[in-house]
């Protein structure tokens, strides 16, 4: 007879239910289900300040690592830009072309 296996994720617990099935699809019993509840999921901090998740800390730093890569690759791309001896010639030809149109 087929199984039927259901997980809960919680943010401090994992839940587990088997069924059984009957060949209309119904649930027929339950076999098995289990909970295992984990620590608390937030740091306490001192009486001034309210609980946080520890989870939202490790979001917020890793957004301030994301960002910081991100400046960086732009930056990179930018002096890589500047570097390139195509841009070079562009900006030459611009500029050429801008002083030309300013002496008409």
């Amino acid at each position: 007879m087929p199984k039927i296996v259901g997980i809960d994720l919680g943010t401090n617990s994992v839940g587990i239910n088997i069924w059984d099935k009957y060949d209309n699809g119904q649930l027929k019993n339950q076999i098995e289900s289990s909970v295992d509840i984990f620590r608390n999921g937030v740091s306490k901090g001192n009486s001034m300040t309210r609980e946080s998740s520890l989870a939202a800390e490790r979001t917020t730093k890793r957004g301030k690592r994301h960002l910081v890569r991100s400046a960086r690759n732009v930056m990179d791309a930018q002096i890589a830009l500047i570097n390139d001896e195509r841009t070079r010639q562009i900006c030459r030809l611009m500029a050429d072309s801008i002083h030309e149109d300013s002496a008409k």
